[in-house]
C-alpha cells in the first residue's frame, strides 16, 4: 500500500522542525495583537493548563493590507532572552514562517 504516516502528541508537534525549532505566527481570540517569534517552552498536557511560549518575539497589529504595522507594539527580535506566554485556549489560529 506504501502509505507513509506520522504520528504526534500534538498540534504544535506537527508545526515544530526538532532540529530547528519552528518560527511561529499566533493569533488570538479576543485580541487583535499577532505575537511572532521562536517556539520555545511548552506545556500541552491535558491534565494542566496548557500554554506555548515565543522567544525573540514580536509583537504587533496587521494592517489593512495583511502586513505587520510598523513600529511593533514590542520588538524582541534580537533578544532571545525575552520570552512571551500564551495560554493554548486564547489561541485563535497558529501559521508556521520560514525565516
Amino acid at each position: 500500500m506504501k502509505i507513509n504516516t506520522t504520528f504526534y502528541e500534538n498540534e504544535i508537534d506537527v508545526l515544530s522542525d526538532f532540529d530547528q525549532g519552528a518560527w511561529l505566527c499566533v493569533y488570538l481570540k479576543d485580541d487583535s495583537v499577532i505575537y511572532e517569534g521562536s517556539l520555545g517552552y511548552k506545556e500541552l498536557d491535558e491534565d494542566k493548563r496548557q500554554y506555548i511560549c515565543l522567544d525573540s518575539y514580536y509583537k504587533y497589529y496587521l494592517d489593512k493590507k495583511g502586513k505587520p504595522k510598523e513600529p511593533y507594539i514590542e520588538d524582541y527580535g534580537n533578544n532571545p532572552n525575552e520570552s512571551v506566554l500564551i495560554f493554548y485556549d486564547s489561541i485563535k489560529r497558529i501559521e508556521k514562517k520560514t525565516v
